[in-house]
C-alpha cells in the first residue's frame, strides 16, 4: 500500500502545490553555495508536508510507526522491491541537497 501512496494524485498534487506556491519564494542559488535561510525554511515546511501526509496515509490505513519501521527494515534486505523504493523515496525527498535541486 505504501508504494502507491507515493504515486497518489493526493500525494503528488499536494507536492506540485506546495511548490507552486512557493516557487517565487524560493531564492535559487548554485548547490555548492551557502544557501539563504528561507531556503532552508522552506524545506522544513516541504518535510513537514510529506510528514503530514504520510501521517494522514497511516492513520487512514491503520499502519503503526512500528509497522513502517518494520517494512524499512525489512527493505533494506531486499533491495530492489517495492518496499525498498519506498524506503529511498522517503529518504530522498526529505534530503535538503535533494530539495534544493528541484
Amino acid at each position: 500500500r505504501l508504494e502507491y501512496f507515493f504515486s497518489d494524485p493526493e500525494f503528488t498534487d499536494a507536492l506540485r502545490s506546495f511548490f507552486e506556491e512557493n516557487q517565487e519564494k524560493f531564492q535559487f542559488v548554485d548547490v555548492g553555495m551557502e544557501q539563504p535561510i528561507s531556503n532552508y525554511d522552506l524545506y522544513l515546511k516541504y518535510t513537514k508536508r510529506i510528514e503530514d501526509l504520510l501521517e494522514d496515509f497511516l492513520a487512514k490505513n491503520q499502519v503503526t510507526h512500528e509497522d513502517i519501521i518494520n517494512i524499512c527494515m525489512e527493505a533494506e534486505k531486499l533491495e530492489g522491491n517495492a518496499s525498498s523504493y519506498c524506503l529511498d523515496y522517503i529518504i530522498a525527498s526529505t534530503e535538503y541537497e535533494a530539495f534544493i535541486q528541484v
